[in-house]
């Protein structure tokens, strides 16, 4: 591309383009996220360039102006993506691109936006790919762990790297018995039910052989040259190199790739680490494979899916960092002009539009488990390039808040981490869910200089956790040890991604209330749910108020698909029995407000979106009283008069009064008090259930179910539990209404503090006592309203207040 920086002065802003033809919103859901969006006040120097992909283009022109005058113009850049390999002057910018076609006519043009960056914005310029590929040693191994480095690692396996390395010698010796893999069988399957559930089976038979026993194996061989872990990693090696990449292991057997992802992430990795145990005839071998392997890589990233143009696609995030880590290990072995452009398609990827699923704010839109799944890759593609170029991605400041979104929304003593799919798992009901997080947060812990890190990996039984990357314990020396988030906000707000997570106390996990609300601009798709202004409640890590249904018993069959992706599962609200549209992505929710101070935090989400012209608006307050109680006010209008459903779900059945108007949610000696009020003159009509209106195994044969006997109990019934579904619903049409609820949470075995409700005229009065008292209103009537509907006022014995007026914290 041609880049022309002063020499292309003139006056920017006074430039007029036609602009008819130049996307500005997203038109589907694996479509990149535009930035710097018009306004932004942008986190990195320089700003990373997305815009959407133009038909036809085959060149894009980035111009940028400074107070009017052009200060950069980029011609020929063959991507929707740019990043500046140069710092910028702190200040205010504006921006547009130009698209032309292969014959060099104008396509389009982008209007033009502004952005700002400031003083402190993280400095994060595109690095010199030939500079970095120089730096890429000759020798095997390259990867991580150095050949030139390996006897200082080796020296620290009995002290700062000893709790890893026993980790990771337990895998490879358990490994050393393993035997060699079949190949799929799930091939000449037609009927797709039925081949997904075999597939999904083979993919966890898979895993043991290649992603652990293959890399651990390969490991323990460079750890301590010992013959028997060579021997056994070059018998699996070797054996999975007669697999035809082209065929049914291609990663580009999308919708069935899992097998596929599993070689292309460890065929490279063990091939440069047992490269010194291998023949010349061996390596011949498997170096055909990896290469073949690599190739197939290349052709879904750039060909078939191209990515930086549907970085939405959630399995190729992976395989940018795959296309990274095989481009370092076939320099010398492959041409340099391949490996450069790997190189370059992968870092242009990570310094634009990778993470898809999170901003600058952290978090990961799909959830606490493909969070934790997809960073623990990133994590090997990062620290490859630290250790075999030099290059410190970990800069990126989506990570230092990455770090801070686990600590927040995914407590190790869990029994659920919402929301998304596989949210009913957490590491308490199955202790597995933690193989993942716990050396990754053990990692961010050393790599950030964060003790609470290493405080939340120290909660997790290291017997209960079997390595599922049996890489990350080994990077880097453990000497931060862990200290509890003590002294910490007890609130945070992930924006990017509309997740806001409330403790009464981070650090004492027995007794912390943790309340998780949804509303996100991702809308209902891949791994995400219609869950728009949802919300869980758990204390102790016991969950008292939770996202219904199953993933399963395969993604996308009947159940999963029907239920647990919809509203109904929610604790949310549905509209004549309607939810929010499912897998669209622009049914979406906004976190507009977001408060916190010490003792009240406030939070307001916007629905609206999602129920696609059902509601003309659904905006839900919470009001968090430290440490337990909650008023959530729901104000809602629909275009005409309908009756609502207000939804609340649990793992045990519920106390229903209806008289009192109360629910009571419990939960292995934990206990959610509701009270449930309506702006209607009538009662709410109450109601529980413990059915799913599509049972957990609809869609599955049941003959497979009994040919394969306990092994589909074993794969596909783990954490399957009764669960219980309450519904408050409106008993006549109303065109506008509003809910208030108040919650208490605390352990049965206490005398729980009982709020003093009263509805005096328009007003629901709330008066608690718990560690200071506080007296809150919530505006019960809807019509002809002023003002703000929600008032508090916290104080202590010494009179000191803090209140919320007109959704501010004010503090006195």
């Amino acid at each position: 591309m041609k880049c022309y920086s002063l020499l292309f002065i003139f006056v920017f802003m006074s430039m007029v383009w036609s602009a008819d033809d130049f996307p500005l919103l997203r038109d589907g859901e694996k479509a990149p996220f535009p930035q710097p969006r018009d306004g932004q006040q942008v986190a990195t120097n320089p700003p990373a360039f997305i815009w959407l992909p133009v038909d036809d283009a085959e060149t894009y022109t980035l111009t940028v102006a400074r107070n009017g005058q052009a200060v950069e113009q980029v011609e020929d850049i063959p991507f929707n993506v740019y990043v500046p390999d140069h710092l910028y002057e702190p200040g205010t910018f504006s921006y547009s691109i130009r698209a032309y076609g292969r014959d060099g006519n104008l396509l389009a043009t982008h209007p033009g936006y502004r952005f700002t960056l400031a003083d402190d914005a993280k400095a994060f310029p595109f690095p010199d790919i030939s500079a970095l590929f120089d730096k890429i040693a000759s020798h095997h191994p390259r990867l991580i762990f150095d050949l030139d480095h390996l006897d200082k690692i080796r020296q620290t396996l009995g002290t700062t790297r000893q709790e890893g390395w026993q980790q990771v010698k337990k895998l490879a010796d358990k490994s050393l018995h393993l035997g060699l893999p079949e190949p799929p069988p799930y091939g000449p399957i037609e009927e797709y039910n039925a081949r997904r559930v075999q597939y999904r089976k083979y993919y966890h038979y898979l895993r043991p052989f290649v992603d652990q026993g293959l890399q651990s194996l390969a490991l323990a061989w460079l750890m301590t040259g010992e013959e028997k872990y060579a021997t056994a990693g070059k018998r699996l090696l070797l054996h999975l190199a007669t697999w035809d990449p082209d065929g049914i292991t291609s990663s580009n057997h999308i919708g069935f790739d899992e097998p596929g992802l599993s070689l292309a992430r460890c065929m490279h990795r063990a091939y440069d680490w047992l490269y010194t145990a291998l023949s010349e005839k061996e390596r011949k071998v498997v170096r055909e494979n990896v290469i073949a392997r690599s190739l197939d890589t290349w052709k879904r990233l750039k060909v078939n899916r191209p990515y930086l143009q549907q970085p939405g696609s959630s399995h190729d995030a992976r395989l940018i960092g795959y296309l990274c880590e095989q481009a370092m290990v076939l320099k010398g072995e492959i041409p340099d002009q391949e490996v450069q452009e790997w190189l370059e398609y992968s870092l242009t990827a990570y310094y634009t539009v990778f993470p898809h699923w999170a901003g600058e704010q952290g978090g990961w839109a799909e959830g606490i488990g493909y969070a934790a799944a997809y960073n623990s890759r990133a994590t090997i593609w990062i620290e490859s390039c630290v250790a075999t170029m030099g290059l410190d991605l970990w800069q990126k400041p989506f990570f230092a808040k990455l770090k801070d979104y686990f600590l927040y929304c995914a407590p190790p003593n869990a029994e659920m981490w919402p929301f998304g799919d596989g949210a009913e798992r957490g590491p308490v009901l199955n202790p597995s869910r933690a193989m993942i997080l716990k050396p990754l947060m053990s990692h961010y812990a050393q790599r950030f200089k964060d003790p609470a890190c290493q405080w939340w990996a120290d909660q997790v039984p290291v017997e209960t956790v079997e390595l599922s990357n049996p890489i990350i314990p080994l990077i880097l020396e453990k000497t931060v040890t862990g200290e509890p988030p003590t002294g910490r906000v007890q609130a945070r707000n992930f924006q990017s991604i509309g997740l806001a997570a409330l403790h009464s106390d981070l650090a004492d996990l027995e007794n912390d209330v943790f309340f998780l609300f949804k509303s996100s601009p991702y809308g209902s798709i891949s791994h995400s749910h219609a869950d728009q202004n949802a919300f869980f409640i758990s204390l102790g890590g016991k969950a008292l108020a939770i996202p219904s249904g199953f993933y399963g018993p395969v993604y996308g069959m009947p159940h999963h698909a029907e239920w647990t992706r919809a509203t109904k599962a929610n604790n949310a609200i549905l509209v004549d029995g309607k939810g929010q549209v499912i897998r669209d992505f622009t049914a979406t929710g906004t976190i507009v407000d977001f408060e916190h101070g010490e003792h009240l935090s406030y939070l307001c989400g916007d629905a609206t979106a999602a129920y696609k012209g059902r509601l003309e608006k659904w905006l839900r307050h919470v009001v968090f009283v430290r440490p337990n109680l909650f008023v959530i006010l729901d104000d809602v209008v629909a275009p005409e008069p309908v009756p609502f459903q207000w939804l609340l779900h649990s793992w045990e059945p519920m106390q229903i009064d209806a008289s009192e108007q109360s629910i009571v949610s419990s939960r292995d000696g934990a206990q959610l008090k509701i009270s449930l009020f309506s702006s209607l003159a009538v009662p709410l009509r109450f109601a529980q259930s413990d059915s799913f209106d599509t049972p957990y195994l609809t869609g599955v044969d049941q003959a497979l179910i009994e040919q394969m006997g306990s092994e589909f109990q074993k794969t596909f019934m783990k954490a399957i539990q009764p669960q219980y579904h309450f519904t408050g619903s409106t008993t006549k049409p109303q065109k506008h209404v509003r809910f208030v609820s108040v919650l208490v949470a605390g352990q049965k075995d206490e005398s729980l503090s009982t709020p003093v409700i009263e509805q005096k005229d328009d007003w629901i009065h709330i008066d608690y006592s718990k560690k200071g008292s506080v007296t809150l209103q919530a505006r019960i009537e809807p019509e002809g309203c002023q003002g703000f509907p929600l008032r508090a006022r916290w104080r202590d014995s010494q009179g000191h207040t803090e209140s919320l007026l007109n959704g501010k914290i004010i503090r006195e």
